[in-house]
C-alpha cells in the first residue's frame, strides 16, 4: 500500500494497492520465471485504474563478469472513469548487467520493446525505452555509500490520430536519475533521489520538464 498527498492539488492524490508474486526454477545457470503483479489505483479517492501483468523470464550468469535477464510482459489495463481506455500490451525487456569490480561498480543496460492496443484507436502506440545506470560503492567510514547515475529515454509512436490535436500524437521523453543510499545504521538506510526529465510531445498536457528530489528512510526488521 503506498499513497501520495499534494497541499494543493488534490485532484492528483494517488492511493495504490498493489501484490505480486513469483515463481522460479533454478536450473544451474539458468533460472527461468514467472511473475504475477497486480495493482488498484484510486485518484483522488476513486477508482482509476487496474492493471495485470503476467511475466514470464529468463536470467543467466555468464562467466563472473555479465548477468543476462529477458522477459516478456502482458499486461491488461482496464479504466473506472474511460472504458475506452481499456488496453492490452505486450513487451519484450532485456538487460545486462556488466560487473566491472563485482558488486562493487556495475554498469546496466536495458532496453524494453511496448505494443499497446486500446478499444479506442487514438490510445494505440508502440514505444522504445532504453536505459544505462552506472553503480558504485564507496567506503565511508565504517559505512557503505552506494551512488547510481543513469539515463533513460522513451519514444512513444501513436498509430492513429488523437482527436484534440488533429493528428497522430507523438511523444519523447529523456530522464537523467541520481541517487545514494547511506547506511544510518543496521536496520535504517538513508537515501536521496534526484530526477531530471524532459517531456516533449505535440499534445500539451504531457509537454513539460520537471525536477523531482526526494529524501528517504528504510527501516529492516
Amino acid at each position: 500500500f503506498s499513497q501520495t498527498m499534494h497541499q494543493d492539488f488534490d485532484a492528483f492524490d494517488l492511493r495504490l494497492h498493489r501484490g505480486s508474486s513469483t515463481l522460479s526454477w533454478d536450473f544451474s545457470r539458468v533460472d527461468f520465471g514467472v511473475m504475477l503483479q497486480h495493482a488498484d489505483a484510486e485518484l483522488d479517492g476513486q477508482s482509476f485504474m487496474t492493471l495485470t501483468q503476467v511475466s514470464p523470464y529468463l536470467t543467466k550468469l555468464a562467466g563472473s563478469k555479465l548477468f543476462l535477464r529477458f522477459a516478456y510482459v502482458d499486461t491488461d489495463k482496464d479504466f473506472a472513469g474511460n472504458s475506452q481506455r481499456a488496453a492490452d500490451a505486450e513487451s519484450w525487456t532485456s538487460d545486462v548487467y556488466i560487473f566491472l569490480d563485482g558488486l562493487t561498480t556495475y554498469l546496466l543496460l536495458g532496453a524494453r520493446i511496448d505494443d499497446e492496443d486500446a478499444l479506442d484507436d487514438q490510445f494505440d502506440y508502440e514505444a522504445q525505452r532504453f536505459r544505462i545506470q552506472i553503480s558504485h560503492r564507496f567506503p565511508l567510514s565504517s559505512r557503505t555509500l552506494t551512488f547510481r547515475a543513469g539515463l533513460r529515454t522513451e519514444s512513444r509512436d501513436y498509430s492513429n490520430v488523437t482527436p484534440s490535436i488533429g493528428t497522430i500524437r507523438s511523444d519523447d521523453r529523456l530522464e537523467l536519475e541520481a541517487s545514494a543510499e547511506l547506511p544510518l545504521g543496521e536496520r535504517v538506510t538513508a537515501s536521496f533521489d534526484y530526477t531530471r526529465a524532459n517531456n516533449e510531445s505535440n499534445l500539451q498536457s504531457v509537454d513539460f520538464d520537471e525536477d523531482v528530489i526526494s529524501f528517504g528512510f528504510t527501516a529492516t526488521f
